[in-house]
């Protein structure tokens, strides 16, 4: 009773139940015995003690906040990739065009994360069939369920983190830069603000995730960041020549819980 009254000053003590009693039967109210399970009958300083255990309701509401994603999550779906998107992500151009000449659809996605073949290709560094696609109508707005863009996938794949993993090389044997890639698709229409929705997997394979590069989390992103982040100045005045906006930063990721210590 003590922790309860320690918390809860206004509950009444146990103590006082006889002496109400005693007064009212003194009294001869015998038969107005206030029921304890009457809340409209209840004083006005039971009811609220009543209120405060609201708070409850509060910490559910905090229970209920967003989750850092896990790495399986972050993944999210996958597969469901067309002969085109197979095709594509290898390098093989001769085959790509064949079979976007035998009808083939240029901007249908895979049935996992929605990427686009033109996706696909600056995904893995082929930037040469990028700049076919984007010849051949490719949708330079194209974006998978994580905002990925191919925009900011060349400026990934350029400037990707080492990591313990292996990574895509195509684009160190491509005859087009990435700034070749990156002036293509501005000029086609591709928006340069467009932000991520999550941090992306394949940056690091975990490694940004886990704190070992600076804790960086690409959750909001947008092309022209990732170039600052890169420190390439160029790309940052391209995209900035075609409206990029310099201010846009990325957002706060959802934080670990913590438990609570005994004493809150």
């Amino acid at each position: 009773y003590r922790e309860i009254q320690r918390k809860w000053p206004d509950v009444p003590s146990p103590d006082d139940d006889g002496k109400e009693e005693n007064e009212e039967s003194e009294d001869g109210n015998e038969g107005e015995v206030i029921e304890p399970h009457n809340e409209t009958e209840l004083d006005p300083d039971a009811k609220s003690s009543d209120s405060e255990p609201e708070k409850v309701d509060g910490d559910d509401k905090k229970e209920e906040e967003p989750k850092p994603l896990s790495y399986a999550q972050l993944v999210g779906s996958w597969g469901g990739l067309t002969a085109l998107l197979h095709a594509v992500r290898q390098g093989h151009t001769a085959a790509a065009l064949a079979l976007i000449e035998g009808g083939a659809d240029i901007n249908q996605p895979s049935g996992g994360d929605q990427t686009q073949p033109l996706l696909m290709a600056t995904i893995n560094g082929q930037f040469d069939l990028a700049l076919t696609l984007l010849e051949r109508g490719a949708d330079p707005n194209g974006t998978s369920l994580a905002g990925t863009t191919p925009l900011f996938a060349a400026l990934e794949r350029q400037w990707a983190p080492r990591a313990s993993y292996a990574h895509p090389t195509e684009h160190e044997q491509q005859a087009s830069t990435h700034l070749e890639v990156l002036s293509a698709l501005l000029a086609a229409g591709a928006d340069p603000n467009v932000r991520l929705k999550t941090h992306l997997w394949f940056m690091e394979y975990t490694f940004t995730v886990l704190g070992r590069a600076g804790g960086a989390n690409l959750r909001g992103a947008t092309p022209f960041w990732r170039a600052a982040y890169a420190l390439d100045v160029d790309a940052m005045r391209l995209l900035m020549d075609y409206g990029a906006d310099p201010n846009i930063p990325t957002m706060k990721p959802p934080q670990r819980r913590r438990r609570a210590s005994p004493a809150e």
